[in-house]
């Protein structure tokens, strides 16, 4: 079943219901950098190779997706899913439409990269053929999982 029924670009309105994911404590601790949302915002709207879109069901938005594309073709993708929604396929099916998207189809690898403790995230990338670059976080504490497209 597809969860999304609407997947659009993010829009500065989007920022009200973005801003209660927020009270969240996880989101908080995985999402901080984007804080404050207006000023990220405002970073997105001036950055032609940073794009966001918001993923909805039944109008009610579920999730956002973050793809910031590098010049080698290279899309770096960050995931957000309603609190209240976590471990039910929405980040799976976010993750699954975003590498479909017209847009994204010169995107040749993805990458994703995750705190080695945000054990659902690592697990969602990994259960659509996401794959470990490393088998040791960073420095910083983060895995590199890539997926290659097959276009």
């Amino acid at each position: 079943m597809n969860k999304i029924d609407e997947f659009r670009l993010f829009q500065k309105e989007d920022i009200e219901w973005l801003q209660t994911w927020f009270e969240d404590g996880e989101v908080q601790k995985r999402l901080e950098g984007m804080m404050p949302l207006h000023d990220w915002y405002d970073f997105v709207e001036e950055n032609e190779n940073y794009q966001v879109w918001a993923a909805l069901q039944g109008g009610k938005p579920v999730g956002a997706v973050m793809v910031e594309v590098e010049e080698d073709f290279t899309g770096n993708i960050a995931l957000l899913v309603d609190p209240f929604l976590r471990s039910k396929g929405y980040g799976k099916a976010i993750i699954k439409r975003t590498v479909q998207l017209p847009e994204m189809s010169r995107i040749k690898k993805w990458f994703a990269g995750i705190e080695e403790d945000n054990h659902a995230c690592l697990r969602c990338f990994q259960s659509i053929g996401y794959s470990f670059e490393s088998d040791q976080p960073d420095e910083d504490g983060y895995y590199s999982l890539i997926y290659f497209t097959e276009y």
